[in-house]
């Protein structure tokens, strides 16, 4: 139910905005982070650090978050990206409010148990997490060659951190 509520907001918010028109200039960094989403899911699928609980008639981490991944995520980045400022001191500071954002949306969540930390992940790594997030997509759209080789070490790091126990590799 949550679910639909939020897309509906966010779906308004994107129309209202006319961030929508601008969807062909941000296509490629909605993939890139798309593809992020989907390897963190593909690795981590039977060792997650965070699942989504859910309200949707099919409650589970799989489709809630796949629906997050194609639906409401791109939407926040057309809008994330359509009035991302141009000067630098801005920039920061937009930067800062949207993972203060994604940390409170989150922190709600979690509070209505639809949003699980597990195996030493906490709101503390949700919040620089965020903050990694909305940069790396801004760094994409800028410099996607840079985006995809400052992540892959983003990833190495990521996962000497929060390891996968090699019983759960598949």
């Amino acid at each position: 139910m949550y679910e639909g509520i939020i897309s509906l907001v966010w779906l308004g918010i994107t129309w209202r905005s006319g961030a929508w028109r601008e969807w062909r200039s941000f296509y490629s960094t909605i993939l890139y982070y798309i593809i992020g989403d989907l390897l963190y899911n593909f690795v981590y699928y039977q060792h997650p650090l965070w699942t989504y609980g859910s309200s949707m008639p099919v409650p589970s981490h799989t489709w809630t978050n796949l629906w997050y991944t194609f639906f409401i995520v791109p939407l926040h980045l057309l809008n994330f990206l359509y009035f991302f400022p141009k000067s630098r001191g801005k920039a920061i500071l937009y930067i800062l409010a949207w993972a203060s954002f994604y940390f409170a949306l989150e922190s709600l969540f979690k509070s209505l148990g639809y949003f699980y930390h597990a195996h030493g992940w906490n709101v503390g790594w949700s919040f620089a997490f965020n903050l990694m997030l909305f940069s790396m997509v801004r760094l994409h759209f800028v410099n996607p060659l840079l985006a995809w080789g400052i992540q892959a070490v983003i990833m190495l790091l990521f996962w000497s951190v929060f390891p996968v126990p090699r019983a759960y590799i598949k």
